[in-house]
């Protein structure tokens, strides 16, 4: 078995011009929610009630009026003898996504529910073909020319294709019509989103921090910057300044701890004080020592700050286009110019 593939690009950008100010769905593997098997929601990053979906199927596009798929394949050289040098096809198709039935079913019972549900933005499309045929191996030689339509609107929304084969591209296409197992072509789309890069935590019970660092100031001590740094990492070790992070690295963690210091160096004030001169004189006053602030300890109560931060992120869905149901119109769609 062979399985190689090319991938054609189909349509560029779509429904928005991203800019950071703008709200993305949060694309992370862990942050899809599964409804029946069928639909995938991601969440939006700025409003929890805004939830995104990739439709679960593709195909081509049928007419309103005839009830025929709008594909057409005319061939030429394949039938008479001729080298494949001289065979060519042109090939016209439009396709689009949709939600078959029974995704169509959780979305609307989801819809019932209130919820707001949008399709993915899209960055980019492409089509991808696969075939598993020995002797028909897709490559750039299957298109002479290829035409498509620069803007497309939402993930759902028709694309319009049209292409000049080679006479191995002619051929490729017609076997895989013929006998739908022979070539697989994907329907691919990229969408932007956010994805969980760090979340860190900072929890303080101010009450027993104050009174950690009211037993010692009550004994007549001053702190100095480095006597608090020395202090908080034992609040750390008693739990009264819990640090946690999820994701990250050792720099993301060195912010947290200098965060946590700013936060408790909240319940001190400078305190002015004399420093010694040296032999040429140069003694002054200076802001070394800190005290504690006077503060009503009942209005003392546990904070939380939480930093989350979220990297872009690119996702590729790809889904089957089917050319199974192709078969039974060959008649009507592929036509032997040599023929006619």
């Amino acid at each position: 078995m062979v399985s190689k593939k090319l991938f054609v690009i189909i349509a560029l950008a779509l429904i928005t011009t991203y800019k950071q100010a703008l709200a993305l769905p949060l694309l992370a593997e862990n942050a899809g929610i599964t409804v029946n098997e069928v639909l995938t929601l991601y969440p939006d990053s700025d409003n929890p009630n805004v939830m995104y979906f990739m439709p679960n199927s593709s195909g081509i596009t049928k007419s309103s009026e005839t009830g025929l798929p709008l594909f057409g394949l005319t061939y030429w050289g394949l039938s008479n003898g001729s080298s494949l040098d001289d065979a060519g096809a042109w090939l016209t198709f439009t396709m689009h996504l949709k939600s078959n039935e029974i995704q169509k079913k959780a979305l609307q019972s989801l819809l019932d529910e209130g919820k707001r549900i949008a399709v993915l933005p899209v960055q980019e499309s492409a089509v991808s073909i696969n075939t598993t045929n020995e002797g028909q191996v897709p490559s750039k030689k299957l298109f002479d020319e290829i035409h498509f339509g620069k803007k497309a609107g939402v993930m759902e929304s028709e694309i319009g294709v049209n292409a000049v084969l080679t006479g191995v591209g002619a051929k490729v296409f017609k076997s895989g019509i013929e006998n739908p197992q022979l070539l697989k072509m994907d329907y691919c789309f990229k969408s932007t989103g956010l994805g969980p890069n760090m979340k860190g935590t900072i929890h303080v019970k101010w009450d027993r921090v104050y009174d950690y660092f009211s037993a010692s100031y009550s004994a007549g001590g001053f702190f100095s910057k480095k006597s608090i740094s020395v202090e908080i990492e034992k609040l750390k070790q008693k739990n009264l300044v819990y640090i946690n992070l999820d994701g990250g690295d050792a720099t993301e963690f060195e912010k947290l701890q200098e965060l946590a210091k700013i936060i408790i160096n909240r319940l001190f004030v400078p305190e002015l004080s004399a420093s010694p001169g040296n032999g040429g004189g140069g003694g002054g006053w200076s802001f070394s020592r800190y005290s504690l602030k006077i503060v009503h300890k009942e209005e003392l109560k546990e904070e939380t700050w939480t930093i989350n931060k979220r990297d872009l992120i690119d996702r590729e869905f790809c889904l089957n286009l089917g050319l199974s149901d192709l078969n039974k119109y060959k008649d009507k769609i592929i036509i032997d110019a040599d023929k006619e």
